[in-house]
């Protein structure tokens, strides 16, 4: 009998590649299920067989960690870039004032 694995109504489409390739990885067979068109049914992943299951949510589980794990890296990553704005915007109106003020005096 076939047991939902992975429950894919919400999650994005690079974390269902992800979980995908690391079933296809380990060899565990499994199938896809999407939501019908009327916003009806079950999207996930589905296994053949219902022994692997134990496997496949231990697997599941770690690449989810460290799917979140990249993910707020690359946050924070941004984070750090985005907070050194308003110093490179000071140091740019520094530069502005210092060459505007340099040609008043060549200009005098």
């Amino acid at each position: 009998m076939s047991k939902r694995v992975f429950d894919a109504r919400s999650a994005p489409e690079e974390e269902i590649q992800g979980v995908k390739e690391t079933l296809d990885e380990a060899g565990i067979q499994y199938y896809e299920t999407k939501t019908g068109s009327w916003g009806f049914g079950s999207a996930g992943l589905w296994l053949y067989d219902e022994a692997d299951h134990e496997q496949a949510r231990e697997l599941i589980n770690e690449f989810q960690t460290r799917w979140v794990e990249q993910a707020r890296s690359e946050r924070e990553h941004l984070s750090i870039r985005w907070s050194m704005l308003p110093l490179l915007a000071g140091f740019v109106g520094l530069l502005t004032w210092a060459f505007w003020s340099l040609l008043k005096a060549l200009g005098s």
